[in-house]
């Protein structure tokens, strides 16, 4: 969709050739939709070239070869390529989601763990490789435990934020996550994620029906793995008084 934008728009000029390693790297949508966008492309004066087909030898995709006498073969050829590309990645796509539904169901057992079920951690826990737990970082998290009283006590997230300025601590985060500066937002993101009394919900992601946005999707929650920062009734409270 985006090669065939640029055609359209003259960044890539008429009579240009796009060559893939195979039509499966163009698309993986099922066969009718690739098929479109194939189309697509060619009628806008690009010839595509399989480079895996033919022997070897590659086969070419224009408006010439495609009304030849050749172009039902080339239009099976295509479908085939498509088709077969669709298959793989949907099977590699529920062999990965096999995978990640072990990798849950580990993380929610009492089996001892081996490595971390995943990397992506709130700020104020890291993975103890020794200990192959989880553990708060305790500066961390005696600055969230700060955050959670003074919105106990009726500061809203905006004033937490500026306070934290004006004091110049350190924002969490590193490399290009890192702000340059403590947000609202960023306050109500933490006082409302149940990480701080040690809850781990797992999200599934998948497509949006006919869409090519992708949704996250909670699962069951996990109480067990991450160590609790916050006293259950002070999160109670502060994240009735946020809603």
């Amino acid at each position: 969709g985006a090669f065939l934008r640029a055609v359209e728009e003259g960044t890539v000029p008429k009579g240009s050739w796009l060559l893939v390693e195979n039509l499966d790297r163009l698309s993986r949508e099922p066969a009718f939709d690739a098929s479109y966008t194939m189309q697509g492309i060619i009628r806008a004066g690009v010839t595509v070239v399989d480079l895996s087909d033919n022997g070897g030898l590659g086969r070419e995709y224009n408006m010439e070869t495609l009304r030849s006498d050749q172009g039902l073969m080339h239009l099976m050829a295509m479908l085939l390529s498509f088709a077969r590309g669709n298959q793989e990645s949907a099977q590699k796509g529920r062999r990965v989601g096999e995978a990640y539904a072990n990798k849950r169901a580990v993380f929610a057992s009492d089996q001892k763990l081996t490595k971390p079920y995943t990397r992506r951690l709130p700020a104020w826990i890291r993975w103890n490789t020794e200990t192959t737990t989880y553990e708060l970082i305790e500066d961390r998290a005696e600055r969230l435990r700060w955050m959670f009283e003074m919105a106990d006590d009726g500061m809203g997230a905006h004033s937490i934020a500026a306070q934290l300025n004006e004091a110049g601590v350190g924002t969490w985060g590193a490399g290009g996550w890192k702000a340059r500066y403590w947000h609202r937002s960023y306050i109500r993101k933490l006082l409302t994620n149940k990480a701080a009394i040690g809850i781990f919900v797992p999200h599934r992601v998948e497509k949006v029906e006919g869409k090519r946005s992708k949704q996250r999707i909670p699962q069951e929650p996990i109480a067990h793995r991450f160590p609790p920062a916050i006293d259950r009734e002070l999160f109670e409270r502060v994240n009735a008084r946020l809603n």
